[in-house]
């Protein structure tokens, strides 16, 4: 089992059966939580399925507790493609109680870290609505980039919008070292 990390007001650890509650649920039934997410109207075991599906093998999905009484706010998830030692990261603060507090942000520093230093991976991107300035301004604030925009690339609300792509690049030298492999 991979250790939680804890930063700032946070603490990210794997997520587990337990997790997928009605309440964790009912996250992705609020119109608000999912406006921008792929995932909506979720079944306890959709979630399950979807959380074992390559667990440690290539998809790291953690819970994201508040680091003073555990309570489970949201969660992030990185897809590895080890080939290219690259990964996409994807989060969400389902507790809209939580939104605007740097929860996200932190997580996503956290998460880069863990990418960097225990994956060893080179990459990681992030697809953004380029209408969601909540989520861009918490990779930019994470020290993301800008890595792409795809023109017209997504539909919202019956209209086309642009993909913007976030990467962060490890700034250590990962040539000398390759990528962990599946259970770090």
């Amino acid at each position: 089992m991979r250790e939680p990390i804890i930063a700032d007001a946070i603490m990210a650890r794997p997520l587990v059966a337990a997790d997928v509650d009605e309440r964790y649920l009912g996250w992705f039934r609020d119109p608000e939580v999912v406006r921008f997410l792929e995932s909506r109207d979720l079944s306890r075991d959709d979630v399950i399925q979807f959380m074992e599906t390559g667990r440690d093998v290539w998809r790291f999905m953690d819970a994201i507790c508040l680091r003073d009484g555990g309570l489970h706010i949201g969660n992030v998830k990185i897809d590895v493609n080890w080939k290219h030692s690259t990964a996409d990261l994807s989060i969400v603060i389902g507790d809209r109680a939580h939104w605007n507090k740097g929860h996200a942000t932190s997580a996503v520093r956290a998460m880069t870290q863990r990418a960097f230093e225990k994956l060893r991976l080179r990459k990681l991107t992030a697809g953004v609505y380029a209408i969601n300035l909540g989520s861009l301004k918490c990779f930019e604030r994470a020290n993301w980039r800008l890595d792409a925009i795809q023109r017209d690339q997504l539909i919202f609300e019956g209209k086309s919008v642009d993909r913007v792509v976030m990467a962060a690049f490890n700034p250590g030298d990962w040539t000398t070292k390759p990528p962990l492999s599946p259970a770090a």
